[in-house]
């Protein structure tokens, strides 16, 4: 009669103990904030480790921890995510000149505590008995980046992001999280420029009408115009309208960003930009992030060189103001002053508030 011999079957490692912390009820008064504290220690020694609350602590209202981040999520097509993989995290690795460090670690997750395990970490769970467990997707302040840079790729390729980034910059601005707080700051320094690009393509087409974002979400006026284009995409390049878009009363229904006007087969005088935010207020949250803390030129200018260490980032530009092949500009940080308003560009023919 045979018999199971798992011995014999493959070389039996012993993995570690991965780390176990156990805060008190000061410490995990804010639970995504105690996450962050524990981060860079579980980041770069094991990757994944047990967290167990202090006892009789709740778990907080979802819906107070959410309220103003409520984002329009976009119906995503996992066949279609397969296809859009990403280089061997290895291969890119060497090619930077980067040292990848492997750790191993295990742990026994019992009833009412937390199993964190971060990005890049490979695991595998062996269930010993009847269990229900529920997964939570959080993302630590350095993936900003990975974010935007994901939202602009993309963009050029022609796809629905997730779900707004511009949104989310915005949102972070207000936070009481100082590193959240910072790394927005710089990725916002990078959309502004890219707004600033987008809306001078729109002037350029002849758009000669400002109106500030207001209305029910996605829903279009008595003309058949969106006022608000929260969930709406560019027709041409499928990118997120929340922060801006063009809408046109000969093109009832159909909403563009600013730099694809043209888009809309509508004549220029019947354009309307809608923005939610002026360029000047978007400049003003970042000078208020760099009055509270200073770090934030750093994060700028690491956000800068982050962009331009991604030529495949900028293969080609999608817009009228550039010609196909040409990369895009680095974006520059813009001139903050206290003084208020930034100065606007002035542009020929210039536009009316409606």
């Amino acid at each position: 009669m045979a018999r199971w011999q798992p011995d014999a079957g493959r070389v039996q490692v012993e993995l570690p103990e991965a780390p176990t912390f156990r805060p008190t009820a000061e410490e995990f008064a804010d639970p995504f904030g105690y996450i962050m504290a524990v981060y860079d220690e579980i980041a770069k020694q094991h990757g994944i480790c047990k967290i167990i609350p202090p006892e009789g602590w709740a778990a907080p209202d979802a819906a107070a921890l959410l309220q103003g981040l409520q984002f329009a999520a976009q119906r995503q097509f996992v066949s279609h995510l397969c296809m859009r993989a990403a280089p061997p995290v290895a291969a890119a690795a060497a090619a930077a000149g980067m040292e990848q460090q492997d750790a191993d670690g295990r742990l026994v997750q019992e009833p009412g505590s937390f199993v964190l395990a971060l990005p890049g970490a490979f695991t595998c769970s062996v269930a010993t008995g009847f269990c229900a467990a529920e997964g939570l997707g959080l993302a630590p302040w350095d993936w900003l980046g990975h974010g935007c840079d994901a939202a602009r790729k993309a963009r050029l390729q022609g796809r629905r992001a997730a779900f707004s980034m511009d949104q989310l910059l915005v949102a972070l601005q207000r936070s009481v999280a100082k590193p959240a707080l910072m790394a927005a700051a710089g990725e916002l320094v990078l959309r502004i420029e890219e707004e600033q690009g987008r809306q001078q393509a729109a002037l350029l087409f002849g758009v000669g009408r400002e109106q500030r974002m207001h209305g029910s979400p996605q829903l279009p006026d008595a003309a058949g115009c969106h006022t608000d284009t929260s969930g709406c995409v560019c027709e041409a390049c499928q990118c997120d309208l929340w922060l801006s878009a063009v809408v046109s009363s000969e093109a009832p229904g159909r909403t563009v960003c600013p730099e694809h006007s043209a888009a809309l087969a509508a004549t220029p005088a019947s354009c309307s930009l809608l923005f939610r935010h002026s360029l000047e207020e978007l400049q003003r949250l970042v000078f208020e992030a760099a009055v509270l803390f200073p770090a934030v030129e750093g994060y700028i200018k690491a956000a800068q060189q982050r962009l331009r260490q991604r030529p495949w980032m900028r293969v080609k530009s999608l817009g009228p103001l550039a010609e196909a092949g040409q990369g895009l500009a680095a974006p520059r940080c813009p001139e903050l002053k206290p003084g208020g308003r930034e100065p606007a560009t002035p542009v020929a023919g210039g536009r009316k508030t409606g």
